[in-house]
């Protein structure tokens, strides 16, 4: 179940930069020098060129990219299409910096950083960059930007670690981030955080018109049709070698391989069943990555549902699920079945993590209509949403099935990805939900608080469990925040404590580790993987 030679180097990298920090505050020095080999580097302000340069004149000037999901909105804050979030981030926005696929910074609106205390650093700003309206970026703008990221409308704030009262700015193009805690996720987190224009900021306007500092602007869009963007002569770093990208939606997962072998599109993550046959095709690369993300069935544990103080009720669920059919049936077994309840791949976990509890005994449809009858739930109705994606409708079908065998009524819900965050987080909106586990630059660490801080409504956060007291005082509360401990080995053994509790107590269960599944015609050149392994970078993209 290890990751591969590279993530791990990857992955050495950013924990060994983080150490670093650490010892460097540790130590009372405020230089930031860190050896250029241990990225991501801080230090003395950089003036590092973006990835994607290079001469802007090509062959070819259109680069089509098939998408699934659309939310209907171009803000950022609003976007929940996971696979559309490279448009925004360094396409039309930037943040102030990236994380390319060998885990270093890629500077953008950011040249460099300082650590000057404990729980501050300085971040020094990229001179003459503007916005496309022609507006300036500065640290106005980058303060207020990332404070905006913790006020996202009807939606959880995703920097929880800044101290908004406290972050300031010390002169035009530096900022003073204060910080509750110094995480290991710090520059992960960061490298996601679009950067606004404060003085034009407007979330309806944004909404249809995007003012970012990116290489590119938008020249069309149509909701669940298509967006194009188009390469800008304004701006401030080296142009990206392609004109144009045209982001094209596709409700049906056979269009996408028929557009691949069409030439209507150049770069596709494929479904699983479709594979094997774009392996075969002439000119088409398949690129099969392994990554940070677990589908995983959540339990809603608030006293709105039958899973409230019912473990049973949940245990009957786990046991219900033929998870082995859900890898053949969804991803013709070019996935992994979770053995624990977050990504195997993930750097900071070790065997003792493997197949633990449920993991090690899950299908059992007897020990499940046992379960189900002494705990209620064979007399109830239980209500299972999703975000409408193919494989996960497919995936609550079959659960739904299973569910059935034990006699029990699952009500599956189809949501569109506008409206699954409202549903998500509303807790008298259903009872099971299949959602992403994610870990954050493949740490476990990261997304255990990810998981129990944020998830399932926050049921697991604000009611009662077994284990509840621990693991807040690890994850949420202190003295010793999961994720701000820098010792891989002392962080292994309190996830693993964690591990334990949320397993016993089937807070959720890990179906599948997935897998990326990307294909690219072979004309393309250039790395758009992000630190991740996900094709996110896309404007590093060209044609050889």
């Amino acid at each position: 179940m290890k990751t591969k030679t590279t993530v791990i180097r990857k992955l050495l990298a950013l924990i060994l930069a983080c150490i670093m920090l650490a010892a460097i505050v540790a130590c009372g020095k405020s230089d930031g020098a860190t050896p250029d080999s241990s990225p991501p580097a801080g230090g003395a302000p950089a003036d590092n060129s973006p990835a994607g340069g290079g001469d802007a004149a090509s062959g070819k000037d259109t680069i089509s990219v098939a998408m699934t999901q659309d939310s209907g909105t171009l803000h950022p804050h609003q976007n929940t299409g996971t696979d559309v979030f490279g448009i925004y981030n360094g396409m039309l926005y930037e943040p102030l910096w990236l994380i390319d696929n060998h885990g270093e910074l890629i500077y953008l609106l950011a040249t460099g950083y300082d650590i000057v205390g404990p729980d501050t650093m300085h971040i020094y700003l990229r001179e003459g960059v503007t916005f496309s309206d022609g507006s300036e970026f500065d640290s106005e703008d980058a303060l207020f930007s990332l404070i905006s990221w913790n006020n996202r409308e009807g939606q959880q704030g995703i920097f929880p670690q800044m101290d908004m009262e406290a972050s300031k700015i010390i002169d035009k193009y530096t900022i003073e981030l204060v910080l509750n805690e110094f995480n290991i996720n710090l520059f992960s987190q960061i490298s996601w955080l679009c950067m606004f224009d404060k003085q034009t900021y407007d979330i309806n306007s944004l909404s249809v018109t995007p003012n970012g500092t990116g290489p590119y602007v938008l020249e069309d869009y149509v909701v669940n049709s298509h967006m194009y963007v188009t390469r800008r002569s304004d701006y401030w770093g080296t142009q990206p070698k392609v004109q144009n990208f045209h982001f094209l939606m596709f409700k049906e997962e056979s269009q996408i391989v028929n557009a691949l072998q069409t030439g209507a599109v150049q770069l596709a993550r494929i479904p699983f069943q479709d594979v094997e046959f774009v392996q075969s095709l002439p000119n088409i690369n398949v690129d099969l990555v392994p990554c940070e993300d677990q589908q995983a069935l959540m339990f809603n544990i608030s006293s709105y549902s039958i899973f409230h103080e019912n473990r049973e009720a949940r245990m009957a669920v786990a046991h219900a699920i033929d998870r082995d059919s859900i890898i053949r049936a969804v991803y013709y077994d070019y996935a992994k079945k979770s053995v624990m309840p977050g990504p195997a791949t993930c750097f900071d976990v070790d065997d003792r993590f493997y197949n633990l509890g449920i993991y090690g005994h899950d299908y059992d449809p007897d020990l499940a209509k046992q379960l189900a009858a002494s705990s209620g739930l064979d007399n109830m109705e239980i209500r299972l949403i999703n975000n409408g994606d193919s494989r996960i409708v497919l995936m609550c079908e079959i659960i739904q099935a299973n569910l059935r065998d034990i006699g029990v009524t699952c009500n599956v819900t189809n949501l569109d990805m506008g409206s699954w965050v409202s549903n998500l987080f509303d807790e008298t909106a259903w009872d099971m939900c299949i959602d992403y586990s994610w870990a954050q630059n493949l740490l476990y660490s990261g997304n255990l608080r990810y998981m129990i801080r944020s998830m399932s409504a926050e049921s697991w956060k604000n009611y009662d469990w077994v284990g509840h007291d621990r693991a807040m005082e690890l994850v949420v509360d202190g003295p010793e925040l999961l994720t701000t401990i820098f010792d891989v080995d002392r962080r292994k053994e309190l996830n693993l404590e964690i591990t334990r509790l949320v397993i016993d107590e089937v807070l959720w269960l890990g179906i599948v580790d997935e897998v990326y599944t990307w294909a690219l015609s072979a004309e393309l050149a250039g790395d758009a993987k992000d630190y991740a392994g996900d094709m996110k970078l896309f404007f590093n993209l060209y044609y050889a």
